[in-house]
């Protein structure tokens, strides 16, 4: 077995500086994380949402929160719901073709909910469907509009 030697203050003050180096450049590399990170969420384009959380007023934002057929509905939804909107007198149903031509608008209700009437889709091919809603105030202005949101037409 070998002797132990205490390490010398050379070697010591050597460690501890080399320590001391390491610890200066992680520093250094979180700082430049930090300034990259912050230059990338200036420069971002805004995340745009379907809909917004639950947790945020969106009657700031004027948009009309759908409720159901959630997206993706394969078949004609049975009947269309949303939420409320503050100042809401009246809301419209309005069902579009991918290119955004308007295909049906139900009359002003003061529901928030509707059913499509018989017919509604006699001499439209299958295929997908967007609905949105309108919410008007009690004069008729338009006060909110929700998101589209898609579902397979069928005539099963």
């Amino acid at each position: 077995m070998g002797i132990r030697r205490p390490i010398g203050n050379g070697v010591l003050s050597l460690l501890l500086l080399a320590g001391l180096l390491v610890l200066a450049c992680e520093e250094e590399t979180q700082n430049e994380s930090r300034v990259e990170k912050r230059a990338e969420e200036e420069t971002a384009p805004p995340v745009v949402r379907e809909e917004a959380p639950a947790e945020i007023d969106t009657t700031a934002m004027g948009r009309v929160k759908l409720q159901s057929p959630k997206p993706g509905l394969k078949g004609t939804p049975p009947s269309f719901t949303w939420f409320r909107f503050p100042g809401a007198g009246s809301y419209q149903l309005r069902i579009f073709d991918p290119e955004e031509n308007l295909l049906f608008h139900g009359p002003h209700i003061a529901e928030n909910e509707t059913i499509l009437p018989k017919g509604w889709d006699e001499g439209l091919p299958t295929g997908i469907c967007f609905w949105q809603v309108i919410a008007f105030d009690e004069e008729g202005n338009e006060i909110g509009t929700s998101a589209y949101r898609d579902f397979l037409l069928s005539k099963e």
